[in-house]
């Protein structure tokens, strides 16, 4: 970076570098930053949070997630009671590369009983990767429900992934129908939620 002249921190809300530093200028900002990358850490953890209504597959979304072996049987899994916690670890390959050799995915589970829905709001998980699983028999409004209890849990706007499973139970004809509502819905939706 011996060509950076100047770096405009006007109207931004960083705390790193403190103010006595900018005041030097340029030249001891970068200074300032290259010292705190030599000393930084690297995090090689994710904390991956699943949310969706009971029985939407979210449980057997992780298990895929990991690798273990699918089940047809509907009664191998087990309903999810308040939050489950598993850690699982992944070495870096082709498909996820990883500056470090292994990769740890800390899976947070969490119940789609609705005793159990206030549970989410007492964890703070808004630097989570956010996993919303519904069944596409779901109507959009349990949906957006589930969209606005996420962000109402955080002063941000929190990225989402939306999967939908059990669409191997619709027939052609409303596989193709969902297909066309889903696309309109999250056309319109998603500069609305992010």
């Amino acid at each position: 970076m011996r060509h950076l002249n100047t770096i405009l921190l006007e109207g931004t809300s960083l705390q790193n570098p403190p103010m006595g530093v900018v005041r030097l200028g340029t030249r001891p900002m970068l200074k300032y930053l290259g010292m705190r990358h030599k000393s930084s850490v690297m995090w090689n953890t994710v904390r991956v949070v699943v949310v969706g209504p009971q029985g939407a597959g979210k449980t057997s979304l992780l298990r895929r997630l990991k690798g273990e072996a699918h089940s047809n049987s509907s009664t191998s899994v087990q309903p999810t009671k308040g939050l489950e916690m598993t850690e699982w670890k992944h070495k870096g390959s082709e498909i996820l590369p990883f500056r470090s050799k292994w990769c740890t995915f800390d899976f947070w589970d969490f119940s789609g009983d609705p005793q159990f829905s206030c549970i989410y709001s007492c964890f703070n998980c808004s630097s989570a990767v956010h996993i919303l699983v519904c069944s596409c028999s779901e109507d959009l409004q349990s949906i957006i429900c589930c969209l606005s209890d996420i962000q109402a849990a955080s002063k941000e706007r929190i990225p989402v992934f939306v999967v939908f499973t059990h669409i191997d139970k619709l027939k052609k004809e409303q596989r193709e129908e969902f297909r066309r509502k889903m696309k309109g819905w999250l056309g319109y939706n998603s500069q609305r939620w992010g």
